[in-house]
């Protein structure tokens, strides 16, 4: 084996890196962001399914997410306010590296 069969570890500093990188293409940014629906629940908050977020983005949005609260509604595993995903696919929502510290369906 030698230093080009080791595999480069997926930390989440390069997860939020990664995704701020295609983040400088806007274009690019939202079409991979778009399958990520608001799910509405009656009597609920309007919520996204965290494991519906791809990488790296879920990483960079967990981390921007860290110190917020969550809503949590059984059987549907981790989710984030959807005004929480709207925000920080606005840019306003969002951390450099994993160690710093809306209404309606639509963002």
């Amino acid at each position: 084996m030698n230093e080009h069969d080791l595999a480069l570890p997926f930390t989440p500093n390069l997860l939020v890196r990664a995704s701020n990188d295609t983040r400088k293409r806007p274009t690019l940014f939202r079409e991979v962001l778009a399958g990520v629906q608001a799910i509405e629940h009656p009597n609920g908050p309007v919520v996204v399914r965290v494991s519906d977020i791809p990488e790296p983005h879920r990483t960079a949005f967990k981390t921007a997410l860290r110190d917020l609260g969550r809503p949590a509604i059984d059987s549907e595993g981790e989710l984030a306010f959807f005004r929480d995903w709207c925000d920080w696919v606005d840019g306003k929502l969002q951390r450099k590296t994993a160690n710093q510290t809306a209404t309606g369906s639509q963002c």
